[in-house]
């Protein structure tokens, strides 16, 4: 049994980054240009670092099958809020001579995650969108065709709001989930939907959930209950309940070549139509 949440909630923090949540941790950022980037990986926080991506201390609710209660419920709702609150200031749109996507900023002064098919080739110029409107000018770099893994830089001055990259190697069936995007492309005065859902499967180079995906998500971020990004969209299937998305894992091996916009790779994983 497998519940599905999908909603959009307009905050009014929208354009005021990211609020406080707890002390949060300051990636390293790049320094290098757009044509020479730096390949410094973000920093990890000593919470995430070497652990199990999921609650340091389970909430109840999440761990269960299924809600069985009210406060069940109300506490699945409270955890996927406050990840909407922490991930939303720092998922992006993306826009490349027109064609429109979603991605998700990972560190302060540059770097943004999306899907191999959105970037494409290394070097184009494309549009970063924040979401309160502001467009920031980007530089496409690497891509990794066989796993749908793509990167961009930010070229304008930060700090930028951004997101704690976790780990999807030891993400478990059942966890639950909450996707970010912007379906359809950016609009103004709606803030990325929000969709909550579960994790079907993981494997090292698909996960499998059943957060509603539809075009203009490729790209965006998949959250783990803490607010981290686990996944980047990138393919639909038939069914409502069976999307895909690139391991957040994938990112951090390939760290450097992406960054240094190389393209390698072939076909991506089997599991459905790109976004």
């Amino acid at each position: 049994f497998f519940l599905t949440v999908a909603f959009s909630i307009g905050l009014p923090w929208i354009d005021q980054w990211f609020p406080s949540l707890g002390e949060e941790p300051s990636p390293a950022a790049g320094s290098g240009s757009a044509d020479s980037p730096s390949s410094e990986k973000p920093a990890e926080s000593a919470s995430s670092k070497d652990t199990p991506t999921g609650p340091t201390r389970p909430i109840a609710a999440l761990t269960k099958a299924a809600p069985e209660t009210a406060d069940d419920l109300a506490a699945i709702q409270n955890t996927i809020e406050q990840v909407v609150k922490k991930g939303m200031p720092a998922t992006v749109g993306v826009d490349i001579n027109g064609v429109e996507g979603s991605g998700v900023i990972v560190t302060e002064d540059d770097y943004v995650l999306t899907a191999g098919h959105v970037s494409g080739m290394a070097n184009r110029d494309a549009w970063v969108i924040l979401p309160n409107g502001k467009r920031l000018r980007a530089k496409t770099l690497g891509a990794n065709e066989s796993m749908d893994s793509g990167m961009m830089k930010i070229t304008e001055a930060g700090p930028w709001p951004h997101a704690e990259m976790g780990h999807s190697g030891k993400l478990k069936p059942g966890e639950w989930v909450v996707a970010l995007g912007h379906p359809g492309g950016y609009q103004r005065n709606r803030p990325p939907p929000a969709r909550a859902g579960r994790l079907v499967m993981a494997r090292s180079d698909t996960l499998w959930t059943d957060c509603p995906l539809t075009a203009g998500d490729s790209g965006g971020p998949l959250f783990d209950s803490q607010g981290r990004v686990i996944g980047i969209h990138s393919r639909i299937s038939d069914s409502l309940v069976a999307n895909y998305h690139v391991p957040i894992d994938s990112y951090r091996e390939s760290w450097d070549r992406l960054a240094k916009g190389e393209a390698w790779g072939g076909e991506p994983p089997r599991g459905g139509p790109m976004l």
